[in-house]
């Protein structure tokens, strides 16, 4: 009976031992398989994102090809994605230096509403005659245009003392180059009245700015132009304003009142005197005698040729007219010769016989002196 027991429990304590080394086997073959398929999903990752290198092949050649900066020609770019090329700024011209050609192309470049004025006005106040000629006659860009606050050309010259494109507005004949602007245009410049409505002639004087002033009387002696000018002063001058401008440099001790003087008096000769005469004596007399510039001082100032060519046809008209105290008043007090002054061909005939032809006394007219 105790062996029977004993082989009993022994059969039993294997069956239990067999049993707890399946189990013991069954999980270590579980953990076996569990680190196998482990193992060879890490390599199937590190053969497909890390593949060997090429044979031959210099150690870190991918990270170089990367990251290398002469590997891509425009890597600096990429360094810098906000990095954009320098442009070297536009440059302006030089109103005051550079030469002609170079100003007018470089306007020509530039037009506009908002530029056209600008170019103008820049040429002006540096005082620029040839170039804002040719602005206005080979692009024509209006003389007319003024800057944002109304003020033109002229008043510009005025400000920056640009005493020579002032007397080229002023009395630069048309004909001639550098051609200025039409007259009716510069005539409107000299119209332009400041804040106390004063033209630019009589403003300048009353500020006592002398080289304005002779600015705007200056008439070159050598061109055609100031014998052929029937007004007084620059354009757009009255007589009333002219007489004012001498009544306020009279006592300057400068050559500008003279020069005022003798610009009234070739006014009153050659135009007063020879717009009807004969009809209106008494008037035209009253006219000069009250001129500062009478009595003329004839040996200071003679007469000029234009001057003396003016009276010697005025008395023509005297003589033809039979208006003897006419004729009387320009030899006694004008002084004037009775003989043809140079520059008038002599017909064969005397003065006094122009009383005697009666068609001759029909055509003889007097044209004022660029009329």
């Amino acid at each position: 009976m105790e062996l029977a027991g004993a082989v009993a429990h022994t059969g039993m304590g294997d069956a239990w031992l067999i049993a707890l080394l399946s189990s013991v086997a069954a999980v270590g073959a579980a953990l076996w398989y569990h680190v196998r398929v482990s193992r060879a999903a890490d390599d199937a990752f590190a053969v497909e994102f890390h593949p060997e290198p090429e044979p031959h092949a210099e150690p870190h050649v991918a990270h170089q090809a990367v990251f290398h900066p002469q590997a891509e020609p425009h890597a600096e770019l990429r360094a810098e994605p906000h990095a954009t090329p320098q442009v070297e700024p536009r440059t302006l011209p030089n109103w005051m230096s550079d030469g002609d050609d170079a100003l007018v192309a470089y306007v020509a470049a530039n037009r506009g509403v908002n530029n056209d004025w600008r170019h103008l006005h820049e040429a002006a106040k540096a005082g620029r005659i040839d170039v804002v000629s040719r602005l206005h006659h080979e692009l024509h860009i209006s003389a007319m245009l003024t800057n944002k606050r109304g003020r033109s050309i002229l008043q510009a010259a005025i400000d920056h003392r640009r005493h020579s494109f002032i007397a080229w507005l002023a009395n630069w004949p048309d004909d001639v180059a550098p051609k200025p602007p039409a007259y009716e245009q510069r005539a409107i410049l000299f119209e332009t009245r400041d804040a106390a409505g004063r033209k630019p002639f009589l403003a300048a004087a009353t500020r006592r700015d002398l080289g304005c002033v002779y600015a705007m009387l200056y008439s070159p002696q050598t061109l055609p132009g100031r014998s052929q000018r029937c007004r007084l002063g620059p354009p757009s001058t009255e007589r009333e304003e002219f007489l004012a401008v001498c009544t306020l440099l009279a006592d300057d001790d400068s050559n500008t009142p003279a020069l005022l003087m003798s610009e009234l008096r070739r006014f009153d000769v050659c135009w007063t005197l020879s717009l009807r005469l004969v009809e209106d004596f008494e008037k035209k007399r009253a006219c000069c005698e009250q001129a500062p510039w009478w009595p003329p001082n004839l040996e200071v100032e003679p007469w000029t040729a234009e001057e003396a060519r003016s009276l010697y046809l005025l008395l023509r008209t005297c003589v033809a007219g039979h208006r003897v105290d006419c004729a009387a008043w320009i030899l006694d007090a004008l002084h004037a010769s009775p003989s043809p002054p140079a520059g008038i061909r002599w017909q064969g005939q005397h003065l006094g016989d122009c009383t005697l032809m009666p068609r001759l006394n029909r055509q003889l007219t007097v044209t004022p002196v660029g009329g």
